[in-house]
């Protein structure tokens, strides 16, 4: 009887605790299993505001993109190393690497464009200079929850300079 009692007492203080209970389905895996759907999208390198809005606007209006929100961004005009800007991405039925492919397909459409077009519904009314950086647009890195990108500034001379 008083083994019984102590085994009462130790499921009735784990049930008060909390550690009952949690399975891989349980509140860990509700909580862990929620930010499935939110990818980190960095930009390095846009030491200009219509750059960094140009690209804000490409991530944003992308396919699969359901919501974007911009969370920090530092613009140094003139140390391209010190700025970056970062995005929360919310996804639908697309993964980051599907992401990043969309994100340069159309940073291509909108250079090809001069800056003016109409994309999933978004207007860009961008003159060249404004966008010119983007020429030298570049992946870094991609992981399941986080795309970085890069303005590659000899990249961006380099592509003007052959006609791309």
């Amino acid at each position: 009887m008083r083994h019984l009692l102590s085994a009462l007492i130790l499921v009735i203080a784990a049930t008060v605790s909390g550690c009952a209970g949690k399975t891989d389905e349980g509140s860990f895996g509700t909580n862990f299993y929620q930010y499935d759907n939110l990818i980190n999208v960095r930009l390095d390198g846009a030491n200009d505001a219509s750059v960094a809005e140009a690209f804000g606007k490409i991530v944003g209006s992308s396919e699969g993109v359901v919501g974007s929100t911009m969370y920090g961004s530092r613009i140094v005009p003139d140390t391209p190393q010190a700025s970056v800007v970062n995005w929360r991405v919310r996804v639908s039925g697309i993964d980051s690497f599907t992401l990043q492919t969309t994100i340069m397909d159309m940073s291509k459409e909108l250079l090809r464009a001069g800056g003016m077009l109409t994309m999933q519904g978004v207007p860009y009314r961008y003159s060249k200079d404004e966008i010119a950086m983007l020429l030298g647009l570049r992946p870094v890195d991609a992981t399941p929850r986080q795309l970085w990108f890069v303005i590659d500034r000899e990249l961006a001379r380099d592509r003007e300079m052959s006609g791309w």
